[in-house]
């Protein structure tokens, strides 16, 4: 047996520890097979952090570090099957099946793999079924004074080692930071409701860069759809009340002008801006901005990266176009965009 032990600092930040690595030889895998051990502090109930680890739309968030469209379907109920899937580059759906085998609410719950699904099929048989076929992924639950403790032990392959070193210190952060909004504000803040919502994000830069990313024209390509030529013209005017303007193309059909006014500029830390456009989508009235949707958008150092937290509030009387899951899912995609540029940087550092 071999155990590394790492220091939280040395990992991410100090809110995120990685307590240690065991490997052992699983006789019946018959093959090497190691458990990681991460762990978060979390300043909510632990209720709280168990229903935001395991609530279908916060799991999406938290896991979009691992695979940007990351969810499950099935249920965690014990006994249950749950299966944790992704879309592949070809549209095609892949994931892991797996049995709910243990369940202490509030304190500890445990998947074991049974199998795998390749391009939308289910597989328990083939020898790559067969070699995860036992592995297990835990989630254990502490709170003491208000402060609760996650510790996640995933077991995995050699070869996946390095990644989830690199990916679950970063995942917890995300975890951490929708529980502590969760808390702060009610259950719909990390949701979707009729008026607000809330995505968080982990993005492989410093808060700098990712702001920078928010506010100077050359690097705002990424808000672009990228089955489209990139518009020339992107109009930015970073001061309180300036305006940014930009050309969104979404197919060959419907294109329009979109952007925001600025109402709040915290460089490096904070952006809000009244999302729309004079003559362009949502229709925008520098006269009556508290009448336009409100995007705030917060930049926290973890580490080398950020944890990017944006809000969208919505006015008492939206129009149609603006109401249900539809601008959550859009902003989604967009934002998506953006980390995946940063992470395609990283990935050659």
């Amino acid at each position: 047996m071999t155990t590394s032990v790492f220091s939280a600092t040395e990992v991410l930040a100090p809110a995120v520890g990685v307590h240690g690595l065991d490997s052992w030889l699983a006789p019946w895998l018959q093959f090497f097979m190691q458990k990681l051990t991460f762990s978060v502090e979390i300043s909510a109930p632990v209720r709280t952090v168990w229903n935001t680890m395991l609530d279908d739309e916060s799991y999406r968030q938290w896991t979009s570090v691992f695979e940007p469209n990351s969810y499950y379907e099935g249920s965690w109920d014990l006994g249950s099957e749950i299966r944790f899937m992704g879309p592949g580059d070809d549209g095609s759906v892949s994931g892991m099946i797996a049995n709910v085998v243990e369940r202490r609410q509030d304190e500890y719950i445990a998947a074991e793999m049974t199998g795998q699904i390749v391009a939308g099929e289910r597989d328990t048989t083939s020898d790559e079924a067969k070699k995860i076929a036992g592995a297990q992924e835990s989630y254990t639950f502490s709170e003491r004074n208000g402060v609760t403790t996650v510790i996640a032990e995933p077991e995995t392959e050699d070869e996946y080692v390095e990644d989830f070193n690199r990916m679950w210190p970063k995942a917890l952060l995300v975890l951490k930071k929708l529980a502590e909004l969760r808390a702060a504000s009610g259950p719909g803040t990390t949701g979707t409701d009729d008026r607000s919502f809330t995505l968080v994000r982990y993005v492989d830069a410093p808060p700098a860069e990712v702001f920078r990313a928010w506010t100077d024209p050359g690097q705002l390509g990424w808000f672009f759809n990228p089955g489209y030529e990139r518009p020339e013209t992107i109009e930015v005017d970073p001061r309180v009340d300036g305006r940014w303007r930009q050309l969104m193309v979404v197919n060959d059909q419907t294109q329009y002008v979109t952007g925001g006014i600025y109402r709040e500029i915290e460089p490096d830390a904070r952006l809000v801006f009244a999302w729309g456009a004079v003559d362009g989508w949502p229709a925008l009235d520098p006269d009556r901005l508290d009448d336009a949707p409100l995007a705030t958008i917060d930049f926290e150092g973890a580490g080398q990266g950020t944890v990017m937290t944006f809000r969208l509030d919505l006015p008492a009387n939206p129009e149609p176009r603006l109401r249900g899951a539809g601008k959550r899912d859009g902003w989604s995609q967009t934002i998506g965009r953006l980390v995946a540029q940063f992470a395609r940087s990283e990935s050659r550092t």
